[in-house]
Formats: structure tokens, sequence, C-alpha cells
């Protein structure tokens, strides 16, 4: 209840990404998309979490999410450096959103 309470919060969501850094580090893939997708949602103004959320996906094999995850980041900053690394690297040929 106190976290619908505060949502969003710039404060909230850290715990839950270092938590699915830690998931995505020991290959617990689909344990590290639900914590950076749980994070994500209480911290909609952080970034980094849907790029970690994409980075899970594609290690899943689910490209598609990856990529209209990353296309939402990019549309809103397109000057964010990791999501357009992450772009380049998976979709090369594809033209990066503006």
């Amino acid at each position: 209840m106190r976290e619908d309470a505060l949502r969003p919060s710039s404060y909230l969501g850290y715990d839950h990404d270092t938590l699915g850094i830690y998931f995505l580090e020991r290959e617990a893939f689909a344990l590290a998309e639900a914590q950076f997708r749980r994070a994500a949602w209480l911290n909609p103004y952080e970034l980094m979490f849907p790029i970690h959320q994409a980075q899970a996906l594609l290690r899943l094999g689910l490209p598609d999410r990856a990529r209209l995850l990353l296309h939402q980041v990019l549309v809103a900053h397109p000057d964010n450096d990791a999501a357009r690394r992450l772009w380049r690297r998976h979709w090369p040929d594809e033209p990066m959103c503006p």
C-alpha cells in the first residue's frame, strides 16, 4: 500500500534494480526481468530500469519486447547512450528512433 501511495517517486525502485542485476548475473533471466519491471513501475523516471529490463528480455529470447522498450526510451530520450549502444548491438541495420 505504501508503494502505491508513493508511486511514482524518484526514490523507489533501486532495490528491485539491484536485485534484478544480481539475478541477471546468475542467469536467472525471468526473475531479473520481473525485478526490472517492478522497478520501472515504481519509478518511471529512471531510464536504466527499462534498459535493464530490455537486456533481460533479450537474454530470455524475447527481442520484440526488448525492442519496444528501447524504442520507448529512445523516443523520449534520443540522447541516452546506454539505450543507443544496446540498440546498435542488437539491431545494427535498423534506424535508431529519432
